[in-house]
């Protein structure tokens, strides 16, 4: 999607693609892959990001809990995807993806630990990793890849 509907840019010789603008999903009908209402909660999130109601200045101020309430507001995300948006797009980069599974399979690998943990585990094991909790969170969700897509995740073929 955002090779074929979103802008591209160069940096250092690496040509990186963004993901769509809300100018372009508002006007989205279908795209290959999505199923289900993924496109119409594309769609809604285009509207709601021209209505303002995505401001990331007035996201950011708002406490943690308050932002995330409003994100879920909206039509599509829910706990896990609330919590991305704040960490990615609102740079919250000292919290965590408490719901992120794929993180949570990755920690209990790492700290050889026989089950996944529980929120209170997470934030005890990932209290060193202050003031860059997130940056360290997506670190060890992608080395269960191989650390693939570290960097360039974007980047053309």
């Amino acid at each position: 999607m955002c090779r074929e509907l979103g802008a591209s840019i160069d940096i250092h010789g690496h040509r990186l693609y963004c993901f769509p603008g809300p100018e372009v999903l508002v006007q989205m009908k279908s795209f290959k892959g999505l199923f289900g209402r993924k496109v119409e909660y594309l769609t809604a999130l285009g509207h709601a990001a021209l209505a303002g109601e995505l401001d990331t200045e007035t996201l950011r101020a708002l406490p943690r809990e308050e932002s995330l309430a409003q994100l879920k507001r909206l039509a599509g995300i829910g706990e896990f995807g609330s919590q991305l948006i704040r960490l990615r797009a609102l740079s919250a980069v000292d919290e965590l993806p408490t719901t992120e599974r794929r993180l949570l399979e990755a920690i209990r690998g790492a700290y050889g630990l026989a089950h996944e943990p529980d929120i209170a585990e997470l934030e005890n094991i990932a209290e060193p990793w202050r003031p860059f909790r997130m940056w360290v969170a997506v670190c060890f969700r992608r080395s269960l890849a191989g650390g693939a897509g570290m960097t360039h995740s974007r980047a053309a073929g």
